[in-house]
């Protein structure tokens, strides 16, 4: 099942940034490329478990998008 939801930039590097829009590719994204040094944080760990309830049927696919946007902003890639 595919789990969209409306697109979300992030900076993937310097001058490069990356488009996510389903629960899949946001919780790729918190588990392989997210910054090291906010992959502990408590906004990161609610944005993994919303992603996987979202992925379970459990939360609508909103509540992880925007899970994944405050973990984002916190690690300063959101791209406003």
């Amino acid at each position: 099942m595919y789990h969209s939801f409306d697109l979300v930039f992030v900076w993937e590097t310097s001058g490069k940034r990356r488009a996510i829009g389903d629960v899949e590719r946001a919780s790729q994204w918190l588990l392989d490329h997210w910054p090291y040094e906010f992959s502990t944080t408590l906004a990161h760990r609610a944005a993994r478990i919303a992603c996987l309830e979202a992925l379970e049927g459990r939360v609508e696919n909103d509540y992880a998008r925007a899970a994944f946007i405050i973990a984002a902003r916190e690690a300063d890639i959101l791209v406003e």
